[in-house]
């Protein structure tokens, strides 16, 4: 790619890939990113590591360069779209060209001896180790709560409230939620 290895950085921290293999990097280097056609492009600096090994990527643009863009992407469309002072800038994909990029790239992939050098956009280490997961936290109650069960014609509705509210509320929430059980059933038997 014409970037000579004095111009790198020095890096001793491994990049992994989607399988979880590693490799540790030739080093990082910062380069601008022009996007888009003229007149509607822009420019920004983007980090990279800078990498020997096969893909049929000359470089893979991540996160923190598609937020400097403020770019909007769309699989479906397979565009990238982008402010510009000139208006809307955009990268278009050309699926058939695509396909070949990727079936070239398999078909040598297992040759011994095959050794490119690539640039993989650089991010937190968080960004690009696949073994650090996300832990999810599903929401929760932010109190405990109690259940009150209410008996209407021979079907059991539970209602669950906060157990810190005062009686007197309980107790106008529970009336409340016994009437509008009742106009509800109500209404169903006139529908």
């Amino acid at each position: 790619m014409g970037i000579h290895e004095g111009q790198l950085e020095r890096t001793t921290r491994p990049l992994y890939g989607f399988t979880g293999d590693s490799v540790i990097p030739q080093g990082t280097i910062r380069l601008p990113i022009t996007a888009g056609e003229k007149p509607r492009q822009t420019t920004t600096m983007a980090n990279f590591v800078v990498i020997k090994g096969g893909s049929q990527y000359n470089a893979v643009i991540g996160k923190p360069t598609l937020q400097a863009l403020k770019a909007i992407t769309s699989i479906y469309h397979q565009k990238v779209k982008f402010p510009t002072p000139n208006g809307i800038g955009e990268i278009k994909s050309n699926q058939y060209e695509a396909r070949v990029a990727y079936s070239d790239a398999l078909r040598g992939y297992d040759q011994p001896g095959r050794q490119e050098t690539r640039m993989v956009q650089q991010g937190l280490i968080e960004d690009i180790d696949p073994r650090v997961q996300e832990e999810i936290t599903w929401s929760q109650p932010i109190e405990q709560l109690e259940e009150i069960q209410i008996n209407e014609s021979g079907t059991t509705k539970i209602l669950k409230i906060g157990s810190d509210l005062t009686p007197p509320l309980k107790s106008r929430i529970e009336m409340g939620f016994k009437y509008f059980s009742r106009v509800y059933m109500i209404l169903q038997r006139l529908n």
